[in-house]
């Protein structure tokens, strides 16, 4: 779990613009996975969240979203990453169809014939994976080597 400070040194969110959209005071959009345990106590963050976030500011910083009328898509998002580990998603983006339809994932390899909103995951995913333990993929060998005999 990343605390806020490390939320927003990750996503490039100001403490205010990470605040205004996690607190239940504020916008709500995206809540935190633990919340704030009173005066001095942080919320804490999962990387899936921390993800969404960082897949929302894009989708403000590029397509000029209303972050308000994306609450239900962006909260969407983060249950459909529940139980996904996080090598999984390396070869995956996300499409947003519209404000009000549900985010689908695919692998880079599918093919799909909708148009809409797409954000590719990797780049985020190197970003976390730089900030937390979690490591990008390595290629994984089949099957030993092993001499042959001439």
């Amino acid at each position: 779990m990343l605390q806020s400070a490390d939320v927003v040194r990750i996503t490039g969110l100001s403490r205010s613009q990470l605040r205004e959209w996690t607190a239940r005071d504020r916008r709500d959009i995206l809540p935190p996975d633990v919340l704030p345990g009173g005066t001095g106590k942080n919320a804490l963050f999962e990387w899936r969240t921390v993800l969404v976030l960082m897949i929302l500011k894009e989708l403000r910083d590029k397509f000029h979203i209303e972050l308000g009328a994306w609450r239900q898509s962006v909260r969407d998002l983060r249950n459909q990453l529940i139980g996904v580990p996080f090598h999984a998603l390396w070869d995956c983006y996300c499409q947003f169809e519209s404000v009000s339809s549900q985010p689908r994932m695919y692998r880079f390899s599918e093919r799909f014939d909708r148009s809409g909103l797409t954000i590719s995951l990797e780049h985020h995913l190197i970003l976390l994976s730089e900030s937390t333990k979690h490591e990008a993929p390595s290629q994984f060998s089949l099957f030993p080597a092993v001499a042959v005999p001439k």
